[in-house]
């Protein structure tokens, strides 16, 4: 079976099981890793860790503060008071 084909086959029983992870595997018999690279839910996720990894370095090196998690933050100096 090529990729395209297992594509199509993992994304119309994705449709038919109302978007259920767990039922399309159990449909198509491929493991999880398969079904989620199939329906692009695999890159959405590395996507979406991506964003989170650089909103953490811009966070580790000063230029941004979190002050809900330190309400007594100085925002100026990266420093809570």
């Amino acid at each position: 079976m090529t990729y395209d084909q297992v594509c199509e086959l993992v994304n119309m029983e994705f449709e038919r099981n109302d978007e259920d992870l767990r039922k399309t595997v159990e449909a198509t018999g491929l493991p999880l890793s398969v079904v989620m690279e199939a329906t692009g839910i695999k890159d959405m996720l590395d996507f979406m860790d991506d964003d989170e990894e650089e909103d953490d370095d811009e966070d580790f090196v000063g230029n941004s503060v979190h002050t809900d998690v330190l309400p007594d933050a100085d925002p100026s100096n990266g420093e809570s008071k």
